[in-house]
């Protein structure tokens, strides 16, 4: 879900419109003086938040390379193999110190 920034409270004629909405119930001001009946107002709580869900996944899918290996409605996508150095463990040997004493 995207934030979607803060809704305008106004009511439908006045936001297409773009005028300033005095917000009176039943019917705006604005309304009023058009001479037509005000389509009242939104419901602020379900316009806070958009699901985007759909959209997020056909753009996943639009960017994922087409190699055939990987079934997408599995679930589970592939990671990757960690790289290793091609250095041999001869090569990294631990030089061993003496201790040293106490002065």
């Amino acid at each position: 879900m995207v934030y979607t920034g803060k809704p305008s409270k106004s009511c439908e004629a006045c936001r297409l419109r773009k005028k300033r909405c005095d917000k009176a119930v039943p019917g705006c001001g604005q309304c009023r003086r058009q001479g037509t009946t005000c389509p009242g107002y939104r419901d602020l709580l379900s316009l806070s938040f958009r699901n985007e869900t759909a959209r997020v996944i056909g753009k996943a899918n639009a960017q994922r390379p087409s190699s055939g290996k990987h079934d997408p409605s599995d679930g589970v996508s592939p990671s990757p193999s960690p790289s290793y150095s091609s250095k041999s463990s001869s090569s990294m040997a631990l030089v061993s110190v003496p201790p040293t004493s106490p002065v």
